[in-house]
Parts: C-alpha cells; sequence; structure tokens
C-alpha cells in the first residue's frame, strides 16, 4: 500500500504517515475520505489538500495551514481549530459543532454554509478583531 506524509509546516518532519488504497499524487495532498481521527496535526502543512469527506473527528490541527484546502463534507467535530488557516479554503456542508477557535483562527474568503458553527465563528473572529483595531487607535 501507499503512503502519505504528512508535514511540519517549519520544520518539515513528518508527522503523520496515512495508509492509503492506490498510488496518489503528492502535492496537492490528496487525503479524500481518509480516516485522521483523533490525530495530531499541530502545525501541519496542508495547503490546497483535498480533504473532502475527510473524518477529522478530535483532530487537532492547531495553528494547521489548510489556505485553499477542500474539506467539503468532512468532520471536523471536537477539533481544536486554534489559530489554523483557512483563508480560501472551501468548508461547505462541514461538521463543526462543538469546535475551539480562537480570534487567530483565519477564514477569510472561506466558502461556508451560512446557517453553520464555522459563519458564527467567523463573525464573531471578525468582531473581536474589529474592536483589537479599535483599541489600537483610540487607546
Amino acid at each position: 500500500m501507499s503512503q502519505v506524509h504528512i508535514r511540519h509546516s517549519l520544520t518539515g518532519t513528518i508527522l503523520h504517515s496515512v495508509e492509503v488504497d492506490q498510488p496518489r499524487q503528492l502535492f496537492p495532498v490528496d487525503l479524500r475520505g481518509a480516516n485522521l481521527m483523533n490525530v495530531d496535526l499541530s502545525g501541519a502543512s496542508l495547503p490546497d489538500a483535498n480533504l473532502e469527506g475527510a473524518i477529522l473527528l478530535g483532530c487537532k490541527l492547531r495553528e494547521a495551514d489548510l489556505r485553499r484546502a477542500n474539506l467539503k463534507g468532512a468532520d471536523l467535530r471536537y477539533t481544536d481549530l486554534t489559530q489554523t488557516d483557512f483563508t480560501d479554503a472551501n468548508l461547505e456542508a462541514v461538521e463543526t459543532y462543538p469546535c475551539n477557535f480562537s480570534k487567530r483562527t483565519k477564514l477569510q474568503g472561506a466558502r461556508i454554509d451560512v446557517p453553520s458553527e464555522l459563519e458564527i465563528a467567523r463573525k464573531e473572529i471578525a468582531e473581536v478583531n474589529r474592536w483589537k483595531d479599535f483599541r489600537r487607535v483610540n487607546p
């Protein structure tokens, strides 16, 4: 069986190896439907990754780089999304309740379903950052 390695964005060390049923292209990472339940992917480098329908239940994605990633239909319940970069990612039909977010979680330009936990989080993060900028200008 083939293996796909998920690497740390700064050090390049292998965080996790996933066995896949057939050879897949190396970049962008193609992990459609993969089971990554409870895996620690803190700081993982997964830009442009295809994680459509992946099971990331309880996964630790703290400070992970998921820019432009396709997470359509993925299960992100109970994940740690603190400081995760989802800029321009596809987050349609993603299950996220409950999740951990922080004001540094980046959701700019991400495609998100309107009645979802991620849309509420995006609005809350934008509001917190707006007040932070306001206090900086008006001490």
